[in-house]
């Protein structure tokens, strides 16, 4: 698993990428983002999937999580830990995690 951090801005919309360390055709996967409080408690989750902007991202493992400007202006600015999973049911897996800070724009 990676290990990632990043910072947003409430009020933002931006485009979360993740990338497989080693190719791998991600075709039938399925993935969830969790952005979680200091207690694990999750705060927010959204659907991840092959992106739309890079050549060959579902033969490649190359993934896209859209976060809105309303999804974004109702985290209060501070630093969430955050996950990246393969949900496939039987194939659980997580390929990313790490801190993700939220500022006040």
């Amino acid at each position: 698993m990676e290990l990632f951090n990043f910072t947003i801005r409430q009020g933002s919309a931006p485009v979360l990428r993740f990338r497989l360390l080693v190719p791998e055709n991600v075709v039938d996967w399925t993935t969830t983002f969790y952005l979680k409080d200091q207690k694990e408690r999750i705060i927010f989750q959204a659907n991840g999937a092959p992106s739309g902007e890079v050549t060959n991202a579902a033969l490649i493992g190359v993934f896209d999580v859209p976060l809105t400007t309303i999804e974004t202006l109702a985290l209060i600015p501070k630093v969430f830990s955050f996950s990246f999973w393969r949900t496939n049911p039987g194939f659980e897996d997580p390929l990313v995690s790490g801190e993700c800070t939220v500022k006040k724009v």
